[in-house]
């Protein structure tokens, strides 16, 4: 078994701008839709090269310093494996445990309701398919990966001897990395794998769902992009859609969702929450939607938004938030 026991290095991204904005934490009163553009890499099945985060240790305490209403959760931003970069994803599961006994899974491509989603990018990114609810983190957080290229023989009994694992102890005193993506890598039976994830402080769910609300001259559309979640206290997102090849699209008639391929997010409260979206029609590659919605986060309550793309195609984003989901 492979194991990495530390807390990992913090996360920095790759596309930093040397000029980022001072962030100053107050209650939020920005209003929930927005349509300047700031989207991550577009074609890739991770949400990176943002920009706008807060950096330095000040603001962080800054954000540390307002209300506990919310809980110690953890997100899982992505997985990078590079081994897979351009080809098949590799087969095997991904779970993460966390506190009040709760485990779930977070990759499987044998799942016969994630087998739409599952795909790897140019860099080796999987797409995620969980968790289906929000880890908790009051004990530590294991991330256990059972990664393969499909054609291992080795026995039942010896399933342990392929499962490497991330321990992350935030119950510990020594642990300080709270609200920051921290990035880990273990070695697994297909590679090298990049972990990338964050231990909040003060976090509550929001549950995602995205919903084709209108089409003027279509009776359905064939969807590829991606959709991505983004706390902007991180540089980092969640990629909840992603579908690369112009003829893998997903047919979406109005008034039906869109198969995201994971709905439960950690958010950190206080700090608003973008859903972008940048879908195109498969096969022409025309643009249907491209923009993104701001959310103020809540620890209740349902949040519903709506953005316009091309010939009139409305999007509408719906996020049921919650305090306390275990």
């Amino acid at each position: 078994m492979h194991r990495s026991l530390s807390a990992g290095r913090l996360y920095m991204p790759k596309e930093n701008s040397p000029h980022l904005p001072v962030l100053l934490f107050r209650a939020p009163s920005l209003p929930s839709t927005i349509h300047s553009i700031l989207l991550g890499t577009s074609d890739m099945a991770a949400a990176t090269g943002y920009g706008d985060a807060p950096t330095t240790d000040e603001q962080l305490v800054a954000y540390d310093e307002l209300p506990r209403q919310g809980r110690y959760m953890a997100e899982v931003f992505a997985v990078r494996i590079p081994a897979a970069a351009g080809a098949d994803p590799p087969s095997g599961t991904i779970s993460v445990h966390g506190g009040h006994c709760w485990s779930d899974f977070i990759y499987g491509p044998e799942e016969e309701h994630t087998s739409q989603q599952t795909c790897c990018d140019s860099q080796g990114n999987i797409v995620l398919t969980g968790p289906s609810v929000v880890t908790s983190a009051y004990s530590p957080i294991v991330f256990s990966l059972d990664l393969h290229d499909g054609n291992r023989r080795q026995a039942d009994d010896e399933e342990e001897e392929n499962t490497s694992t991330i321990v992350c102890d935030a119950v510990g005193g020594d642990f300080s990395n709270y609200n920051r993506a921290i990035s880990e890598t273990v070695h697994t039976c297909y590679g090298p794998a990049e972990v990338i994830y964050a231990v909040l402080s003060n976090g509550v769910q929001g549950r995602v769902d995205v919903k084709l609300a209108r089409l003027q001259s279509r009776d359905e559309e064939d969807l590829v992009g991606r959709i991505v979640a983004r706390s902007k206290l991180f540089d980092v997102g969640c990629v909840l859609f992603y579908k690369e090849a112009a003829d893998k699209g997903v047919h979406v008639r109005p008034g039906e969702l869109v198969p995201l391929a994971r709905h439960a997010l950690a958010v950190p409260l206080h700090i608003p929450l973008t859903i972008e979206l940048d879908l195109h029609r498969g096969g022409s590659g025309d643009e249907i939607v491209r923009g993104q919605l701001e959310f103020k986060t809540a620890t209740d309550g349902l949040h519903v938004e709506r953005l316009v793309g091309v010939n009139g195609a409305e999007f509408e984003v719906t996020i049921l938030w919650s305090e306390y989901p275990w």
